[in-house]
């Protein structure tokens, strides 16, 4: 399916976070979209620094915004196709941001809104997540329907780089991983430094040819979405040396999710990747999004290349 030669203006709020800082070096380097930036702070060093990075002329424009003043929310809305939220949801008050947003946005004429999602579909989720786990985000998406948006809702899996680590018991550097029993449901796991040419594809594709998207929205990515009994082979076979796994049962999960450490975060991750929570292997919007029309391949920091890179660093 042809796009269209319109270019589209694409409105980004939440520009210095974890997600922001990964995602707007491909927005800013990229001839197909006009971006105009949402900031309360235009002249943070932050997004200075972000800006000073991009190639020139810059395709973005920044526009400075007030929580408090509707009128700055509307303003910088004006004209928008495509509006992309990436404020943290754990920032405080964030809630209250997010419905004073597509509110200006509904004012503004805004169709195509990305949602803060990047994390779990959960519509893959199962017992761990009843309804109400959802709730309030489920809710915000209503609402912004009702404002004559359709939302578009990126699932990541679990971040590579935080995922693969200690803190999450899996050891690469000595060699030791704390995994969910069996080992053989699909997972999926995304690169911060894949989610930028990500998101850029994911917003031409809703935006050019929506109807290759599911009815729910659900723009399932990954930058390898393979087993962890696979991926154990794969960081055995580059690094040559064996990995000391140790099995962890549903109720050693259960018992980590209430007792262990990071708020028992990481228990849980695993027992909901054991729950096919993060299994992105039937996603219909990746063989979309590679096509040249949406920007094509790229080569992805897949699990193997990030073993790859990590045991070359360990060595120097």
């Amino acid at each position: 399916m042809a796009t269209s030669s319109k270019i589209p203006v694409v409105a980004v709020v939440g520009l210095t976070g974890l997600v922001g800082t990964s995602v707007l070096p491909s927005l800013l380097s990229s001839n197909k979209v006009s971006l105009r930036l949402l900031s309360t702070s235009p002249d943070s060093p932050s997004l200075k620094t972000l800006l000073d990075s991009a190639p020139q002329p810059s395709n973005a424009s920044v526009c400075k915004i007030e929580w408090s003043d509707e009128g700055s929310l509307v303003t910088g809305l004006e004209g928008v196709d495509v509006l992309v939220s990436l404020l943290a949801s754990r920032t405080p008050g964030v809630m209250d941001s997010w419905k004073k947003l597509i509110e200006a946005a509904g004012k503004a004429n805004v169709k195509t809104y990305f949602p803060s999602e990047f994390g779990t579909d959960p519509d893959l989720a199962s017992r761990l997540f009843p309804p109400a786990g959802f709730e309030l985000k489920k809710q915000h998406k209503l609402d912004a329907e009702a404002l004559g948006m359709r939302c578009f809702h990126v699932y990541t899996g679990m971040f590579l780089e935080g995922g693969f680590d200690p803190r999450n018991g899996i050891d690469t550097e000595n060699h030791s991983w704390a995994l969910a029993s069996k080992g053989d449901t699909p997972f999926a796991v995304t690169s911060t430094r894949d989610l930028g040419p990500f998101v850029l594809r994911c917003i031409l594709l809703a935006f050019h040819s929506p109807s290759l998207v599911p009815s729910s929205g659900s723009m399932q990515i990954y930058s390898s979405c393979s087993t962890w009994n696979e991926y154990v082979k794969t960081w055995e076979k580059v690094s040559g040396k064996g990995i000391e796994v140790k099995w962890l049962s549903e109720e050693d999960l259960l018992d980590g999710m209430k007792n262990g450490p990071g708020g028992g975060f990481p228990a849980f991750v695993k027992l909901l990747g054991e729950d096919g929570g993060f299994d992105h292997s039937r996603s219909v919007v990746i063989p979309h999004l590679m096509k040249e029309e949406f920007g094509g391949e790229w080569d992805r920091w897949t699990v193997e290349r990030v073993a790859k890179e990590r045991i070359e660093a360990a060595r120097k």
